[in-house]
């Protein structure tokens, strides 16, 4: 996953991920206001957003860089991003932007659910070709 196979990690790959969360974040929060019928989202759901993609990109290349383990890497991770995205939400979003709090079960289901959809991506890419639908059929699945 990202392209780690050895101590190096092709950027490139990294890159793609940040950009395909970022892509994917974009299509959520520009069409969720479309079906409830309401204006745009508030700028901290786009900070969050976007802060969100950036700590899952690093928290993945390091899992999986430091991990050879496709469960062990998503494993860490997910816990890596679940403590980074904690502190964001705490820091971020609750002191500085003033958005919603979250209840303490959301980190558990933040962690569940980041290590299933990193888990069940890394399968995916590394046994179906071409890697475009390993990809397609991963980030679905998850």
């Amino acid at each position: 996953m990202l392209g780690v196979s050895g101590p190096a990690i092709e950027w490139g790959a990294g890159a793609a991920f940040l950009i395909a969360s970022v892509l994917a974040d974009l299509s959520f929060l520009l069409i969720v206001p479309l079906l409830h019928q309401q204006g745009m989202l508030p700028v901290w759901a786009w900070i969050s957003s976007f802060t969100a993609d950036l700590l899952l990109t690093a928290a993945v290349v390091a899992g999986f860089l430091w991990v050879r383990n496709d469960a062990g890497a998503a494993a860490l991770a997910a816990a890596a991003y679940t403590v980074l995205q904690t502190v964001n939400r705490v820091v971020l979003l609750q002191l500085i932007l003033r958005g919603p709090h979250s209840p303490p079960f959301f980190i558990v289901y933040l962690w569940m659910a980041n290590f299933l959809f990193l888990l069940i991506l890394a399968l995916a890419v590394r046994w179906i070709q071409p890697t475009w639908l390993g990809l397609w059929i991963g980030a679905s699945a998850a």
